[in-house]
């Protein structure tokens, strides 16, 4: 079935180019016909991909020009991500002229149309020159050839000659960089980082809350708080409707980019609700809290249960009041169910329910979660990218990023929840993972690649952002699923990392927190109770207790009585009175508990006898580390 090709929501004759979806048959197309390929990335909530298809791609040169001349291919970037990460030339709208072996000749971001006749100009010039080798391009695809298209994208990887083992010391040394680089970046001013634009960077601030709870830095709380309050505050969050804009054009956050993205809003929703757990800040209670509005009034949709991927940018709608928008039509809603978005958005939702106890929002997520599992997911392939909402049809790539959103979404339900189920999906989906997707040194492609096709035109490829964050859902799978192997594999990928990390700077975000992941001892505290929907309140209000506050490297792994006997009595766990629980940090085990509460100070007690400085003052990193090693010496083996 045709793709469904979308374009400006304002008057536009870009629908008159043959656009074709990026196939083997497109470049199939390309080779038979001698011709480029003319590649457009697009995105429906993109200002300047609107603005080109109403002035570039309704050129009638323009368009005469490509039909003619060229095999011209549309890609949404929300749908085909593997896409936009092999052809993207630095943002969007992306233009990319081919060779038919889907090799890159030229290309660039917004172009005008007297420059795109140019540029079309040049291009069949040298083509018929004989300029241009039509078999083979400047960059390649070959599957065994790492350096090829890579060089062009954010998310490659170095390849050092030798060994790849880092020693811990080294990860250490690194992740103290990546602090320092974000410490340095750091705007005390207006919060954030750089001057504009100016992104939330969700993992870097991830980074200084988790930097700050195990250290005690004051600077770290004040990154934190401080960007996260100005942001409240200024005009990248929607002061009428909630929710938050994709970035601030301006250093003080005051003039959005006016789009908005179920990712960015999710991501921070988390945030907001893991700081406030923290900092017992009312602010940013309430932000979260009308994010969540917006999340449900705007982005939520019935038919499937799930929400939708983006709104569209509009800056006329969003200068009015609450009034003046009511007399507007809103901005256009990507109805599409994304997995990893819609996986990030019920972790979020779970995150505000441990917070109110809310139990409409502990439905919400569970319906929407209840809708990937029916509708995304395949125990034989692992999840889709994304549902199409007008055919029902789920849709490809298999993306390492989903798979990772959908493990972490699995494993929180599971902690809170207690149905084992979850753990169950979440496990299998690992080992999908760990058998398709590992590549070169333990690094994991981005997509799984095909072992039916000597050659392909998404040539394999490696992202430093995803395989940080599968390291970091390594080291809890192995604490939760309690398999070493798991761990190792963490630790190889952190190991091969670290050679990039230097490109990165404090965007190495991920990579530090899956430092502390990998490296830190985890506790693991396992609770015994009856989770059925029938008895289970008293458990799983105990499971919410537990997840009230904010703790780095912590699992809650509960069992139920009438599935999981065994698996408690080989513990010691006596199920006389139920709930009960049990915390281990590294090798200590506590006396159990029957009281959250007290289980909690409890650990509270124990961490500042031991590695954990919360909630002390600030002492040398190195200090801390060297703590980690003498109190646990073997743990993180």
């Amino acid at each position: 079935m045709p793709t469904r090709f979308r374009f400006s929501p304002r008057p536009n004759q870009a629908h008159e180019i043959h656009w074709r979806d990026f196939d083997d048959e497109a470049f199939k197309a390309a080779r038979e016909q001698n011709r480029l390929v003319l590649l457009s990335i697009s995105a429906v909530w993109c200002h300047w991909c609107h603005v080109m298809d109403e002035t570039t791609y309704s050129d009638r040169e323009v368009i005469d020009t490509i039909n003619s001349s060229f095999i011209p291919i549309r890609v949404d970037t929300d749908q085909r991500p593997d896409v936009d990460a092999r052809y993207n030339m630095g943002g969007w709208p992306t233009t990319a002229l081919l060779t038919p072996d889907g090799n890159i000749l030229t290309g660039g971001t917004y172009i005008p149309a007297p420059r795109m006749k140019r540029l079309l100009r040049e291009a069949l010039s040298a083509v018929s020159r004989g300029a241009v080798d039509m078999g083979v391009g400047p960059y390649t695809h070959d599957p065994d050839d790492y350096d090829g298209i890579d060089q062009l994208e954010w998310g490659r990887i170095e390849s050092p000659d030798g060994d790849t083992y880092v020693d811990d010391g080294k990860l250490w040394d690194t992740y103290e960089w990546i602090r320092d680089d974000l410490i340095d970046g750091y705007d005390a001013v207006y919060g954030g980082f750089g001057t504009q634009p100016k992104f939330p960077m969700v993992e870097a601030l991830r980074l200084a809350m988790v930097d700050y709870i195990l250290t005690g830095n004051p600077q770290m709380g004040e990154i934190l708080t401080n960007t996260l309050l100005s942001m409240a505050g200024g005009g990248i969050y929607d002061q009428v409707e909630g929710g938050f804009f994709r970035y601030s054009t301006t250093r003080n956050w005051q003039i959005p980019h006016f789009e908005k993205m179920l990712e960015d809003n999710s991501l921070l929703l988390n945030l907001l609700i893991d700081a406030y757990k923290l900092t017992r800040e009312e602010t940013l209670l309430q932000t979260a809290l009308n994010t969540l509005r917006y999340l449900e009034v705007r982005l939520f949709q019935r038919r499937p249960p799930s929400f939708c991927g983006s709104q569209d940018a509009d800056e006329a709608y969003y200068s009015m009041d609450a009034d003046g928008r009511r007399r507007m039509k809103a901005p256009y809603i990507d109805p599409n169910v994304y997995t990893g978005w819609n996986a990030l958005a019920v972790r979020a939702v779970l995150n505000v329910w441990t917070v109110t106890g809310d139990e409409s929002q502990l439905s919400l997520a569970l319906t929407v979660a209840d809708t990937l599992r029916s509708k995304l997911y395949d125990p034989e392939v692992g999840v889709y990218h994304y549902l199409d909402r007008d055919t029902g049809e789920r849709k490809y790539p298999l993306t390492l990023d989903d798979q990772l959103r959908f493990i972490d979404m699995c494993f929180y339900l599971y902690s809170v929840t207690g149905d084992s189920r979850w753990r169950d999906d979440a496990a299998h989906v690992i080992s999908l993972i760990m058998n398709r997707y590992v590549g070169e040194h333990g690094l994991l492609f981005d997509i799984p690649p095909d072992p039916a096709q000597t050659r392909t035109l998404l040539g394999k490829r490696y992202d430093f952002h995803e395989n940080a964050r599968a390291a970091s859902a390594l080291s809890t799978a192995s604490v939760i699923l309690e398999r070493d192997d798991l761990k190792k594999a963490a630790r190889q990928i952190l190991s091969r990392l670290k050679h990039s990390v230097e490109s990165y700077g404090a965007m190495a975000a991920e990579f530090a927190l899956a430092v502390q992941d990998v490296l830190r001892p985890w506790t693991r505290v396992t609770v015994a109770g009856c989770f059925s929907e029938a008895d289970g309140v008293e458990a799983k209000s105990f499971l919410r207790v537990l997840h009230s506050t904010v703790r780095p490297q912590f699992a809650v792994v509960p069992l139920d009585i009438n599935i999981d006997r065994a698996a408690i009595e080989s513990l010691g766990i006596s199920v006389d009175e139920v709930p009960v629980a049990v915390a281990c940090v590294g090798r200590k085990c506590l006396q159990p508990q029957t009281n959250p509460e007290m289980l909690l100070a409890q650990l509270d007690r124990d961490n500042r006898k031991g590695y954990s400085t919360y909630g002390n003052e600030y002492k040398d990193y190195k200090q801390s580390r060297q703590e980690i090693t003498d109190s646990y010496l073997g743990d993180t083996q």
